[in-house]
């Protein structure tokens, strides 16, 4: 039954046996010194067929805080940098989130490894992302990286750069504040740019594609600067995704709004 339930996973194997002795379907007798149990009564009782059934109903018994810390880290992936856990603790919302943390350790869901804290499981993670209500997914995820976006502002965020840009992405364009528009589509601009710096010229392509639901319509005035260097740096990295055409509309952009001669230069580099 137990390998029917579990697929064979030991952490699913011992979460179905917690459940069966929750249930009291699984017993110690004193009398017979053994476990018992009844197989047709633990087949008929259906507990589940799905690992996902034994762990939601898990999560959902803990204290509010830790499933609030599981619902944070199941929106970053699998695994969150210890420097987001930094951002969000510095926070007055989330200034107790590493001792939230530690209770999820202790229940079984997450574990710290070296500089991350990472769910034991992808089914763990999957279930702690489904305590968010569907409808709530996305501004859960806007709300986190404006949060981190606040805190970390200035800073040299490295790696955590993308996590925080890919939290805010969510929200692109419906819960993004026009106040907000150009310092997000800045963000994405410098995600795009760090991807490129790491020749992964498909994802710079996506976060520099963000950017443009977010600027004005007379962006070539009110933010000619940063026009210039986001239209030349989507042309270079549509350019490398082999979408040519793509990326002489980019540069045609920057040709027939560039200011000065030397404003267009690379532009007429790149489209020779």
């Amino acid at each position: 039954i137990i390998f029917e339930k579990t697929e064979g996973s030991p952490y699913f194997a011992l979460e179905f046996l917690r459940s069966l002795v929750d249930s009291r379907l699984l017993k110690y007798s004193l009398r017979e010194r053994r476990w018992i149990w009844d197989e047709n009564k633990i087949r008929s009782e259906n507990i589940t067929d799905n690992v996902l059934y034994l762990l939601s109903a898990k999560m959902t018994s803990l204290p509010e805080n830790t499933q609030l810390a599981l619902k944070v880290v199941s929106c970053f992936g699998i695994k969150v940098d210890e420097s987001i856990v930094g951002y969000l603790s510095s926070t007055s919302q989330y200034s107790d989130f590493r001792d939230w943390l530690d209770q999820a350790i202790n229940e079984g869901c997450i574990q710290k490894h070296e500089n991350k804290y990472k769910f034991v499981h992808d089914k763990v993670r999957e279930a702690a992302y489904n305590l968010i209500a569907d409808g709530n997914k996305s501004q859960f995820h806007y709300d986190i990286g404006i949060l981190l976006y606040s805190t970390s502002k200035g800073q040299d965020l490295g790696g955590a750069l993308f996590q925080l840009v890919d939290q805010i992405n969510h929200g692109i364009p419906s819960l993004i504040q026009p106040r907000m528009q150009i310092d997000i589509a800045e963000l994405n601009f410098s995600a795009g740019r760090k991807a490129m710096d790491l020749s992964d010229f498909e994802t710079a392509y996506s976060y520099l594609n963000n950017a443009f639901p977010l600027l004005p319509e007379n962006h070539w005035s009110s933010h000619y600067d940063f026009s210039l260097r986001l239209f030349l740096l989507r042309a270079k990295s549509t350019y490398l995704c082999g979408n040519i055409e793509e990326a002489y509309d980019s540069l045609k952009e920057i040709i027939e709004n560039g200011r000065c001669i030397e404003d267009k230069l690379d532009a007429y580099y790149l489209h020779v």
